[in-house]
């Protein structure tokens, strides 16, 4: 195939991307429609609670055959294989009689048998590959068995080939395991092991004795059976390419290339109308191979499919599209397995509800599991995401943000913005976000003393919250109230006289502090101070940031990431609890995302820390992070209904069962805090060996209150900017290797770039 057909894939997936939202509306009949004037609409069917996992499934007139794997024994990892039959209503769900896995004649004695892979013939065999573990009660060894069999629809075994016998005999010092098998139009079976750590693909003839073997050119490879029946290798090309690659049977060698997008993830085969299909981490597409054309089926959220766990992805030959998806309740971690059918209806036939656009760039997966929950039950309004980072080309990663600006420049604004990855500072400078305090004193529910004040208030402007968030996190410094004092907050110089204090301290923040890791995360958490979006203002001229730069500048340049230590400091395998004690490290840059993070620094220390934030010039240097903020724009269509949407991830519920930092929610947040000042029972695989499980030292009330005081005294939210970090750290880097010879002269240079960079982005 011609390189050209990359180039058309691109085009035409961007292009197809931009218009969906005005495809589907033209008054065509009967063969006339096209995949555009379809939306996939799913059904959802719960899968049992028998069913503890999902090895694979096969679909044979109307009847979907699921592979599972039970576990025993729940304080042993010991499993047995089964496979379970049901209608695509999801009736007549059973287990199939016949089917028991194979116990090999020498082994007497309980083990653990599991289905590695799953498939189905095109004459609608089953086979599958178990791998058995025992323990041998007469000879005490442990015995592992790996065999390939092929089964009717009922279970009943067909064929068996004993793949010990078969790969030892081919190479008796390698360990293997079979990652999927492929029956091929001719019969062969294809199988793609790992051979030691190393992928090699093996065609069988249908008896199961060795044809030929084929090395594959990286580990992320799976094998595809072309329409025609053969077989090729879906794998990475040059650079971050993706391609086909088909077996040449009478070669014994690979043959023909098809080179395929970059943003090709996975790979599926086509049902009736097309070739195969490709799967980003959003959408679904269909393509042709003999004219090259490609056909977006479908967008995950458009269909109200999550996409935890999303897996199994067969298309029938009426273009429905069956897969499975496993959801996981973070309260409970409880997972539940669903089997999904999607099929084709008009957009005309489909109910409307006035659309909501959410712009984004990489939509983080719980947002989107928002959005699907949210479409799922409104009847009034539904949520359009437009993920920008689908625009991305081979060549320009973040053509989207291009996209996205362009756009608003033009007025086509959004109705809100997933705040992350967005340059969301700018937007604020523009006038673009809507100050969401007044839908918070205005809702039936809500009202402002429910939330956490201090995080709150962290993230005002002026006065006003242009966005929310279910929780959030906290960047800071910390260390032992003895050599840093009880207080929050200092400046440069005080942080400068506390180390010359303690000269005992060769490696005073840890082995990991580099000259550019300490430099970017201070100016990250204090870009406030230098630059100011409403007005325009930046300020690295002042002395303080001199003084941040000529401090950074006293910390090592690398680390041996091979042992974690400086390069120009080697020092032994310390754990960090030692090298506090000794005086050695006397301060720790720390995340801390919720109470447990509390609980590890406090033990770190030896029972009591200081937060006392990075230097700054006001002392104030506790600041907050995150990541899945969202904001309503002042141009929204029907701000009642966005409301309805933001609104739900500030509920008690939401955040209890999908967040991992602290909440934002009150009720959340001393719902977790209760649990963490209660002692855990210790699990049974803790060891003795690794001292006192954590949760025997639980929070304390003082703690708790001195979280709280640091979430009080948060200074402000971090925004990320690419390009102005960037300019920081390469004009940094040139003042490190001592291009300039001052670090007042380096500021003035970053304050003359940064300037024209802030007036540029604020258009």
């Amino acid at each position: 195939m011609k390189k050209v057909f990359l180039r058309i894939l691109s085009f035409i997936l961007i292009s197809t991307m931009i218009f969906m939202s005005s495809a589907g509306c033209s008054e065509r009949t009967g063969d006339e429609y096209d995949f555009s004037d379809f939306i996939y609409i799913p059904e959802f069917i719960t899968l049992p609670v028998v069913v503890q996992n999902i090895r694979g499934i096969a679909y044979s007139e109307d009847v979907i055959y699921i592979a599972s794997n039970e576990r025993l024994d729940e304080d042993r990892f010991i499993y047995t294989s089964k496979i379970y039959s049901m209608n695509l209503d999801g009736s007549d769900f059973m287990e199939l009689a016949e089917y028991s896995p194979k116990l090999p004649d020498e082994v007497n004695t309980a083990g653990s048998i599991e289905i590695d892979t799953f498939n189905m013939d095109p004459e609608g065999y089953i086979w599958v590959c178990e791998t058995g573990r025992f323990d041998s009660e007469e000879t005490g060894d442990f015995i592992t068995t790996t065999v390939l069999r092929k089964l009717s629809i009922t279970g009943a075994e067909i064929q068996s080939v004993d793949l010990d016998i078969l790969f030892n005999s081919i190479n008796p010092h390698a360990w293997f395991y079979i990652i999927a098998i492929t029956v091929d139009g001719a019969g062969n079976i294809i199988l793609e092991v790992a051979v030691s750590g190393v992928r090699v693909i093996y065609v069988l003839n249908d008896d199961g004795t060795l044809q030929f073997e084929l090395d594959t050119p990286n580990w992320e490879t799976q094998i595809f059976k072309m329409p025609d029946g053969t077989a090729a290798l879906f794998t990475y090309g040059e650079g971050l390419s993706r391609r086909l690659q088909k077996v040449d049977y009478s070669a014994e060698a690979w043959g023909e290339i098809i080179e395929l997008p970059i943003y090709a993830y996975y790979i599926h085969s086509g049902g009736n109308s097309f070739d195969l299909i490709l799967r980003d981490s959003n959408n679904l597409f269909g393509v042709k191979l003999d004219s090259f054309e490609v056909v977006k089926l479908l967008n995950w959220v458009d269909s109200d499919v999550m996409t935890d766990d999303l897996d199994n992805i067969l298309v029938l030959q009426d273009d429905r599209i069956i897969c499975t998806n496993q959801t996981i309740d973070f309260a409970t971690w409880e997972a539940t397995y669903e089997l999904i059918i999607l099929t084709k209806k008009l957009h005309k036939d489909v109910p409307e509800r006035t659309v909501l656009t959410l712009a984004a760039f990489a939509l983080d997966w719980r947002l989107k599991n928002a959005v699907i929950q949210f479409n799922r039950t409104n009847p009034v309004y539904r949520i359009q995401v437009i993920d920008y980072l689908d625009q991305r080309t081979d060549e320009d990663w973040f053509a989207g943000l291009t996209m996205l600006s362009l756009e608003i420049i033009s007025g086509k604004v959004p109705d809100m913005f997933a705040v992350s990855s967005l340059p969301f500072s700018q937007y604020l400078a523009r006038g673009l976000i809507e100050d969401l305090y007044p839908f918070i004193d205005n809702d039936p529910v809500f009202n402002r003393s429910d939330f956490i004040k201090g995080a709150l208030k962290a993230s005002e402007h002026d006065g006003k919250l242009y966005q929310i968030f279910p929780d959030f996190s906290i960047n800071t410094i910390i260390g032992h109230p003895s050599v840093v004092g009880p207080d929050m907050g200092w400046t440069v110089d005080e942080f400068l006289a506390v180390l010359e204090a303690n000269p005992q301290a060769d490696i005073p923040m840890g082995e990991w502090l580099t000259k550019e890791f300490f430099l970017m995360s201070t100016v990250l958490q204090s870009i406030n101070e230098y630059v100011n979006w409403s007005s325009g203002t930046v300020t690295f001229d002042s002395g303080a940031f001199a003084g941040i730069l000529e401090l950074a500048d006293t910390f090592p340049a690398e680390i041996d990431w091979g042992t974690g230590h400086h390069l120009d400091m080697p020092s032994p395998d310390i754990p960090i609890e030692e090298l506090i004690a000794t005086g050695r490290q006397i301060l720790a840059g720390s995340y801390l995302g919720d109470f447990s993070s509390v609980k590890n620094y406090r033990d770190m220390f030896g029972g009591e820390i200081t937060f006392k934030g990075l230097p700054t010039e006001n002392k104030n240097g506790n600041t907050m992070s995150v990541s899945l903020g969202l904001a309503m724009t002042t141009e929204c269509n029907d701000k009642t209904g966005a409301w309805e949407f933001l609104r739900v991830i500030l509920t008690r519920e939401w955040q209890l069962s999908n967040i991992f930092d602290f909440p934002v929610n009150k009720e959340a947040f001393y719902i977790k805090a209760e649990k963490a000042m209660v002692i855990e029972e210790t699990p049974d695989w803790w060891s003795s060996e690794w001292g006192v499980f954590p949760g025997l030292f639980p929070l304390t009330q003082k703690e708790l209150d001195q979280t709280i005081a640091l979430i009080n005294s948060l200074s402000g939210i971090v925004y990320l900017n690419d390009d102005l970090m960037n300019i920081i750290r390469e004009v940094a880097s040139d003042f490190f290797n001592g291009r300039y010879s001052t670090a007042q002269e380096a500021a003035r240079i970053i304050q003359s770039r940064a300037a024209i960079l802030v007036a540029e982005q604020m258009g």
